[in-house]
């Protein structure tokens, strides 16, 4: 049979390369078929100058981050993303092998653990038998369908045979396995035909087996790609243009993976974790405090996986990272996203093995009152400013892992529109079990604009190690200056500061935290 190109549809749209096993692996129904292969099917997603064009599917062929697909799927963009269903990312380094009359690609990506699909031998395929096919049409990820192997074609245009099936396949399917009912990987998806009714194609497993035993040991490019010329000019705010540059080098910030809010950036030979705080915005002013516009995640940092950034877009603070989407150029709308570097390690060396903090159900409900408590005003207090405006001072826990809090303070100040102005913000981090709970102390001291009672509320750590991280005006358009210390102080109305200082207390107790030796 002659398959024209006029009547294709291309479905733009893994494995291990073991041996077949000696005797044959036990029948499994569609269900466990779908579950074994989660994780090993993915989205390809390819773009030109930044603007996606093209999306596919591929399956993972090894550990080590190969990738099977179909050539036509990254033909035309000069980078591709491969996204995984929990929605980490990836860049594609590079292209491993490709056959463009079998519209065969193997594609690799960074790493070590993935999870890997089974080959089998589509020598072995019998007319009739029963397959499944996986794919991702539409960005509808993991769709399962399946039919039969409805008979084997030859194309001498396309340089070989073609499965036939019934199973239905739809654009965004190309690239993915097609199974037998062992499980194996006998054919990748790749046509169907337009006219007719349910006439689906797959590329025979063994091809692609035969491309893989051939594939280079060096990186390629993709088919379309090519390098895009560093450039200190300001970004242009048509897209059109790109403004990352596309090949790394020392002095570039690399974007390496994504995993919902967790970015794995590359800077200097060091690869850094980063977990998204917030994204913040300036009106006018950078010199004034950026107002946030999420909490903890990211607003523009999404799409940026597999390219590099300057230090004008991304810049570097003691214990974070800010993503300026617009350089440091003068704007009338300044905005940056803001990450907590969570590990930094030497390219290649293996990640820092972090204790989980200590918890415990009790610890948690101690700490979720403080911090809902908190969160009502109960621990606000107002004060006459300068011009006699009034000024809120306002405390927060916003994170919370076990023993590890985030204490926040900031202060506003009411404008004449009825608008608060934010004017000072600080983050203290602190393990609760490095502190001292004998330390700590409650004294009443000046009161309020209502003339109520507030006390100031001290703890310090334990044989005053500085052990506590203190950020002030973390809001500010330059990272802030982070300050080992030793104290904690909270100012709150007397009432409320009885009732904290016995549940901080608590939780301090409950975390380890052990008197001063002196």
């Amino acid at each position: 049979m002659r398959i024209k190109h006029t009547a294709l549809v291309l479905l733009i749209g893994f494995a291990s390369v073991e041996a077949a096993a000696q005797s044959a692996p036990p029948r499994k129904g569609i269900p466990a078929i779908a579950k074994a292969a989660n994780g090993a099917i993915v989205t390809i997603i390819t773009a030109a100058n930044d603007k996606p064009i093209a999306q596919g599917t591929g399956f993972l062929v090894s550990a080590d981050g190969v990738i099977e697909t179909n050539y036509h799927v990254i033909e035309n963009g000069n980078v591709a993303i491969v996204k995984f269903p929990d929605d980490t990312a990836f860049p594609v380094d590079g292209v491993l092998a490709a056959d463009k009359v079998r519209d065969l690609a193997i594609i690799k990506i960074h790493g070590k653990t993935f999870r890997t699909l089974a080959l089998g031998d589509s020598d072995d395929i019998q007319i009739g038998e029963e397959v499944v096919a996986i794919g991702n049409p539409l960005l509808l990820e993991s769709t399962v369908s399946n039919g039969i192997i409805s008979g084997v074609r030859t194309s001498k245009e396309q340089g070989g045979k073609f499965l036939q099936t019934t199973a239905p396949i739809s654009p965004g399917s190309s690239g993915g396995p097609l199974f037998n009912m062992r499980g194996e990987v006998v054919g990748i998806n790749t046509l169907y035909l337009k006219v007719g009714e349910n006439l689906n194609f797959a590329i025979p497993v063994n091809d692609a087996k035969l491309l893989l035993s051939h594939q280079s040991a060096k990186l390629q490019n993709l088919p379309n790609e090519h390098e895009v010329a560093p450039t200190d000019e300001p970004p242009s705010t048509t897209d059109e243009e790109p403004i990352a540059q596309k090949k790394q080098t020392e002095e570039t910030y690399y974007v390496r993976a994504r995993k919902g809010e967790t970015y794995i950036i590359e800077y200097r030979g060091h690869q850094l974790t980063a977990h998204c705080r917030e994204a913040l915005g300036w009106d006018r002013d950078k010199g004034k405090l950026g107002r946030p516009m999420t909490q903890n995640e990211c607003m523009y940092l999404l799409d940026t996986v597999g390219k590099h950034f300057s230090e004008d877009f991304i810049v570097r603070g003691d214990n974070e990272l800010r993503y300026r989407p617009l350089g440091h150029f003068e704007t009338s709308a300044p905005v940056a996203d803001v990450l907590d570097i969570t590990d930094d390690v030497l390219l290649g060396a293996p990640k820092h093995s972090h204790p989980a903090p200590k918890t415990s159900p009790e610890i948690l409900k101690t700490l979720r009152w403080i911090q809902n408590t908190l969160k009502d005003d109960e621990g606000k207090t107002q004060y006459l400013g300068a011009d006699r405006k009034s000024v809120d001072h306002i405390n927060l826990i916003t994170d919370l892992d076990g023993c590890q809090v985030t204490f926040v303070h900031e202060t506003s100040e009411a404008e004449k529109d009825n608008r608060e102005e934010e004017t000072f913000h600080s983050r203290t981090q602190v393990n609760l079990g490095e502190l001292d709970p004998t330390s700590l102390t409650s004294d009443v001291s000046s009161p309020d604009i209502l003339g109520l009672p507030v006390s100031t509320v001290r703890v310090h750590t334990t044989d005053k190690t500085a052990s506590v991280s203190l950020a002030i005006n973390d809001r500010g358009w330059e990272p802030p200056l982070v300050i080992p210390t030793t104290d904690l102080l909270w100012e709150l109305p007397s009432p409320y500061a009885e009732r904290f200082v016995k549940a901080l207390k608590h939780a301090i107790t409950l975390c380890g935290g052990k008197s001063s030796s002196f």
